[in-house]
Protein backbone atom coordinates (compact mmCIF):
# COMPACT_ATOMS: atom_id res chain seq x y z
CA UNK A 1 0.00 0.00 0.00
CA UNK A 2 1.27 3.19 -1.18
CA UNK A 3 -0.59 5.20 1.39
CA UNK A 4 -2.94 3.83 4.26
CA UNK A 5 -6.44 2.63 3.29
CA UNK A 6 -8.67 3.33 6.21
CA UNK A 7 -10.55 0.13 5.03
CA UNK A 8 -8.71 -2.49 5.23
CA UNK A 9 -6.73 -3.47 8.83
CA UNK A 10 -4.25 -6.22 9.38
CA UNK A 11 -4.72 -8.42 12.96
CA UNK A 12 -1.87 -9.63 14.35
CA UNK A 13 -2.16 -12.80 16.61
CA UNK A 14 0.00 -12.54 19.74
CA UNK A 15 -2.10 -14.21 22.62
CA UNK A 16 -0.91 -18.51 21.86
CA UNK A 17 0.88 -20.14 24.77
CA UNK A 18 3.59 -20.91 23.50
CA UNK A 19 3.77 -24.57 24.80
CA UNK A 20 6.03 -26.06 22.47
CA UNK A 21 8.62 -23.04 23.24
CA UNK A 22 8.59 -23.39 26.77
CA UNK A 23 6.55 -20.06 27.52
CA UNK A 24 7.42 -16.54 27.01
CA UNK A 25 7.84 -17.54 23.51
CA UNK A 26 7.04 -13.61 22.31
CA UNK A 27 8.65 -12.01 24.36
CA UNK A 28 11.76 -14.12 23.91
CA UNK A 29 14.73 -11.90 22.25
CA UNK A 30 15.79 -11.97 18.14
CA UNK A 31 18.62 -10.00 17.73
CA UNK A 32 17.84 -7.57 20.72
CA UNK A 33 13.77 -7.13 20.14
CA UNK A 34 10.99 -9.29 21.33
CA UNK A 35 10.33 -11.63 18.68
CA UNK A 36 6.64 -10.08 18.22
CA UNK A 37 8.29 -6.82 17.42
CA UNK A 38 9.44 -8.03 14.05
CA UNK A 39 6.04 -9.00 12.85
CA UNK A 40 4.36 -5.44 14.11
CA UNK A 41 7.23 -3.89 12.95
CA UNK A 42 6.53 -5.14 9.60
CA UNK A 43 2.81 -4.13 9.83
CA UNK A 44 3.61 -1.04 10.70
CA UNK A 45 5.58 -0.67 7.29
CA UNK A 46 2.95 -2.05 5.25
CA UNK A 47 1.26 1.21 5.53
CA UNK A 48 -1.94 -0.60 7.48
CA UNK A 49 -3.77 2.55 8.91
CA UNK A 50 -5.91 0.38 12.03
CA UNK A 51 -3.83 -2.40 13.36
CA UNK A 52 -5.18 -4.82 16.11
CA UNK A 53 -3.06 -6.32 18.20
CA UNK A 54 -4.73 -9.75 19.49
CA UNK A 55 -3.50 -10.90 23.49
CA UNK A 56 -4.16 -13.10 26.12
CA UNK A 57 -6.52 -11.27 28.44
CA UNK A 58 -5.65 -13.64 31.76
CA UNK A 59 -1.96 -12.51 31.10
CA UNK A 60 -0.89 -9.16 33.15
CA UNK A 61 2.28 -9.31 30.86
CA UNK A 62 0.65 -9.75 27.62
CA UNK A 63 2.41 -7.67 24.69
CA UNK A 64 0.97 -3.84 24.17
CA UNK A 65 1.90 -1.26 21.91
CA UNK A 66 1.48 2.21 21.21
CA UNK A 67 -0.77 3.08 18.05
CA UNK A 68 -2.52 -0.21 18.37
CA UNK A 69 -6.01 -1.45 19.02
CA UNK A 70 -5.25 -3.85 21.92
CA UNK A 71 -7.94 -6.92 21.48
CA UNK A 72 -7.91 -8.64 25.15
CA UNK A 73 -9.37 -12.45 24.12
CA UNK A 74 -9.95 -14.09 27.99
CA UNK A 75 -10.62 -17.14 25.77
CA UNK A 76 -7.00 -17.58 24.54
CA UNK A 77 -6.32 -21.24 26.32
CA UNK A 78 -9.25 -22.38 23.80
CA UNK A 79 -7.09 -22.01 21.06
CA UNK A 80 -6.56 -19.82 17.84
CA UNK A 81 -9.94 -19.58 16.75
CA UNK A 82 -10.49 -17.81 19.81
CA UNK A 83 -7.93 -15.33 18.76
CA UNK A 84 -9.07 -15.00 15.33
CA UNK A 85 -12.82 -14.54 16.17
CA UNK A 86 -11.71 -11.93 18.82
CA UNK A 87 -10.02 -9.72 15.99
CA UNK A 88 -12.43 -9.84 13.64
CA UNK A 89 -15.10 -8.62 16.11
CA UNK A 90 -13.12 -5.65 16.61
CA UNK A 91 -11.94 -4.64 13.14
CA UNK A 92 -15.13 -6.20 11.73
CA UNK A 93 -16.36 -2.13 10.21
CA UNK A 94 -13.07 -2.90 7.82
CA UNK A 95 -13.54 -3.74 4.13
CA UNK A 96 -11.00 -6.34 4.21
CA UNK A 97 -8.12 -7.39 6.95
CA UNK A 98 -5.03 -9.09 6.62
CA UNK A 99 -4.23 -11.88 9.33
CA UNK A 100 -0.66 -12.34 10.79
CA UNK A 101 1.11 -14.25 13.15
CA UNK A 102 3.37 -12.50 15.86
CA UNK A 103 5.83 -15.94 15.82
CA UNK A 104 6.48 -14.83 12.03
CA UNK A 105 9.34 -12.40 12.22
CA UNK A 106 10.21 -12.65 8.71
CA UNK A 107 7.18 -11.29 6.64
CA UNK A 108 8.30 -8.89 4.49
CA UNK A 109 6.20 -5.65 4.66
CA UNK A 110 5.82 -5.69 0.81
CA UNK A 111 3.74 -9.17 1.12
CA UNK A 112 1.24 -7.84 3.77
CA UNK A 113 1.36 -4.63 1.42
CA UNK A 114 0.20 -7.48 -1.59
CA UNK A 115 -2.31 -9.43 0.66
CA UNK A 116 -4.00 -6.38 1.27
CA UNK A 117 -4.49 -5.18 -1.84
CA UNK A 118 -5.53 -8.77 -3.76
CA UNK A 119 -9.04 -8.79 -3.74
CA UNK A 120 -10.39 -11.83 -2.97
CA UNK A 121 -9.54 -14.60 -0.17
CA UNK A 122 -5.58 -14.65 -0.19
CA UNK A 123 -3.74 -16.87 1.56
CA UNK A 124 0.19 -17.35 1.43
CA UNK A 125 1.20 -20.05 -0.63
CA UNK A 126 3.74 -22.34 1.35
CA UNK A 127 6.92 -24.39 -0.10
CA UNK A 128 4.38 -27.93 -0.16
CA UNK A 129 1.95 -25.71 -2.02
CA UNK A 130 -0.53 -25.52 1.42
CA UNK A 131 -2.37 -22.13 2.49
CA UNK A 132 -1.18 -20.52 5.13
CA UNK A 133 -0.65 -17.05 7.26
CA UNK A 134 -0.53 -14.55 6.72
CA UNK A 135 -3.76 -13.73 5.11
CA UNK A 136 -6.30 -11.69 3.14
CA UNK A 137 -9.89 -11.53 3.85
CA UNK A 138 -13.14 -9.30 2.07
CA UNK A 139 -15.97 -8.63 4.47
CA UNK A 140 -17.77 -11.26 2.99
CA UNK A 141 -16.00 -14.07 4.64
CA UNK A 142 -16.03 -12.38 8.42
CA UNK A 143 -18.88 -14.92 9.22
CA UNK A 144 -17.12 -17.53 8.22
CA UNK A 145 -14.08 -16.51 10.44
CA UNK A 146 -16.19 -15.94 13.50
CA UNK A 147 -17.42 -19.59 12.94
CA UNK A 148 -14.01 -20.68 13.39
CA UNK A 149 -13.79 -22.90 16.46
CA UNK A 150 -10.58 -24.64 18.88
CA UNK A 151 -7.28 -24.46 17.25
CA UNK A 152 -8.59 -24.24 13.77
CA UNK A 153 -7.02 -21.66 11.70
CA UNK A 154 -8.38 -19.25 8.86
CA UNK A 155 -6.48 -21.62 6.56
CA UNK A 156 -9.13 -24.42 7.13
CA UNK A 157 -11.19 -22.36 5.14
CA UNK A 158 -9.31 -23.48 1.73
CA UNK A 159 -10.67 -26.50 0.92
CA UNK A 160 -14.17 -24.85 1.64
CA UNK A 161 -14.29 -22.42 -0.88
CA UNK A 162 -13.13 -22.62 -4.38
CA UNK A 163 -12.69 -18.73 -4.73
CA UNK A 164 -9.17 -18.59 -3.60
CA UNK A 165 -5.86 -17.64 -4.06
CA UNK A 166 -2.26 -18.40 -2.92
CA UNK A 167 0.26 -15.75 -3.07
CA UNK A 168 4.12 -16.49 -3.00
CA UNK A 169 6.42 -14.78 -0.94
CA UNK A 170 9.11 -13.13 -3.03
CA UNK A 171 11.73 -14.00 -0.46
CA UNK A 172 11.65 -17.96 1.42
CA UNK A 173 12.26 -16.55 5.21
CA UNK A 174 8.62 -15.64 5.25
CA UNK A 175 7.78 -18.86 6.07
CA UNK A 176 9.57 -19.30 9.10
CA UNK A 177 7.80 -20.13 12.47
CA UNK A 178 9.05 -19.98 15.91
CA UNK A 179 7.71 -22.94 17.21
CA UNK A 180 10.65 -23.84 19.45
CA UNK A 181 14.04 -22.62 20.71
CA UNK A 182 15.52 -24.41 17.92
CA UNK A 183 13.87 -22.42 15.92
CA UNK A 184 14.64 -18.97 17.28
CA UNK A 185 18.25 -20.15 17.16
CA UNK A 186 17.73 -20.84 13.38
CA UNK A 187 16.36 -17.25 12.85
CA UNK A 188 19.41 -15.66 14.61
CA UNK A 189 21.51 -17.18 12.61
CA UNK A 190 19.97 -16.11 9.52
CA UNK A 191 19.85 -12.57 10.53
CA UNK A 192 24.15 -12.91 10.81
CA UNK A 193 23.84 -14.48 7.31
CA UNK A 194 22.23 -12.18 6.09
CA UNK A 195 18.90 -14.31 4.91
CA UNK A 196 16.32 -12.43 6.21
CA UNK A 197 14.10 -10.11 4.12
CA UNK A 198 16.42 -6.94 3.11
CA UNK A 199 13.27 -4.70 3.96
CA UNK A 200 12.20 -5.46 7.32
CA UNK A 201 12.16 -2.98 10.13
CA UNK A 202 15.53 -2.32 12.03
Amino acid sequence: MTSPDPSIACILLAAGSARRFGGGKLTAPLAGKPLWHWAAGAIERAGFADRYLVVDGTRRDAPDRSGWFRVENSLAAKGMASSIRAGVRAASGHARIVIALGDMPFVAPGHLADLARAPGVVFTRYPDGRPGCPAGFPASIFPRLLALQGEKGAASLFDADGDVRLLSPAHDATWLDIDRPDDLARAEAMLARGQSPPNLPA
